[in-house]
């Protein structure tokens, strides 16, 4: 029927004047044949009702705005998607030894993207020998990606170097991912020395 009283009669029941302001209940879709619903309006609701269906929508009356669900979540409409950040961030002083490599300490993180594009930002010191050859890498789920990467080195003196590395990688698929940093040195027998690094993943528009 689409829209009916909460308290229904049959044929020949004694019914009430009372019952006839009771509440109506909708249990199917009304068509409204392209008519005005006048003086409509929308449910308010201090917080978002349970169990929504995709296009529900409610009035938020403590953020004063329209909010409808898209499938997924509660968004404003018109209004900016969610922007994301995440980041980590280490100040100690960890020793990566010896020939071979693996994940850099403190440099793990995961990231949902509410806008399926990211940018991936990661910058670090690194004090090595003179001789000492090594590589960063950026790795998306486990897998090394293709980022551009720039470096800058400056000699200390008594054969030691400090090394200047940062990483940036825009990402358009980007969804529920986890990023690390990866380190191999290339020379036996040789440590280096890693401090002052950040790893940070921003949604953009």
């Amino acid at each position: 029927m689409g829209i009916k009283h909460s308290v229904t009669k049959k044929t020949g029941d004694k019914g009430y004047a009372s019952e006839w302001n009771a509440d109506h209940i909708i249990d199917s879709n009304v068509d409204f044949s392209k008519y005005q619903a006048k003086n409509f309006v929308i449910e308010n609701l201090d917080t978002p009702p349970a169990d929504p269906v995709e296009g529900q929508i409610y009035y938020d009356t403590t953020e004063k705005t329209l909010k409808i669900y898209n499938g997924t979540e509660w968004i404003t409409p018109g209004g900016a998607p969610t922007i994301e950040k995440t980041q980590v961030e280490a100040t100690n002083e960890v020793t990566l030894a010896g020939i071979g490599g693996g994940t850099m300490p403190d440099m793990s993180v995961t990231h949902n993207s509410k806008t399926g594009k990211v940018l991936v930002l990661f910058t670090c010191w690194i004090q090595s020998r003179d001789d000492t050859g090594f590589s960063i890498f950026l790795r998306k789920d486990g897998s090394m990606i293709s980022a551009t990467q720039r470096g800058e080195d400056w000699n200390a003196g008594d054969g030691k170097k400090f090394s200047c590395i940062a990483i940036h990688y825009l990402d358009t698929s980007a969804g529920n991912n986890t990023w690390d940093i990866q380190w191999v040195n290339l020379a036996s027998g040789t440590t280096l020395h890693a401090f002052y690094r950040t790893l940070t993943i921003i949604d953009i528009l």
